[in-house]
């Protein structure tokens, strides 16, 4: 009886060690790389031409997505486009906008993955079968 019980012991602790070293082994594999640049919003702001759109985005959900790091391409118009189309639609500034039209324009601008140039074709097939 003994040895069954230590048999059991032994076989959960081996089972705790491993789950421990995978844990370890699993955070470092998701760890961001250090070639990783910063989120797109970061890299809109740097860009000094983006700041209308980001304003607008800041008042949807998508800014948390947008800060973070994930696989977003933005098509984000610059402020001069911005400054136009708030004209065409008669707002005085981006703080008229209602929160649901932001949404809609920031969800038009954002496509969930990067595609390279040499997967269009690929893309451009399976979206037209």
């Amino acid at each position: 009886m003994m040895r069954f019980i230590l048999s059991k012991f032994l076989v959960v602790l081996f089972g705790l060690l491993l789950f421990v070293q995978c844990q370890k082994e699993r955070d470092k594999y998701y760890e961001a790389p250090s070639w990783l640049g910063s989120s797109i919003f970061e890299t809109l702001k740097d860009e000094g031409r983006f700041g209308l759109y980001l304003s607008l985005a800041e008042k949807t959900r998508y800014s948390v997505s947008l800060k973070g790091n994930g696989l977003w391409t933005v098509f984000a118009p610059n402020d001069d486009a911005v400054r136009t189309w708030l004209a065409e639609k008669g707002y005085p500034s981006v703080d008229a906008v209602p929160e649901e039209e932001a949404s809609k324009i920031v969800a038009y601008s954002l496509v969930f993955y990067s595609y390279t140039f040499d997967m269009l074709p690929n893309v451009w097939k399976t979206s037209s079968s």
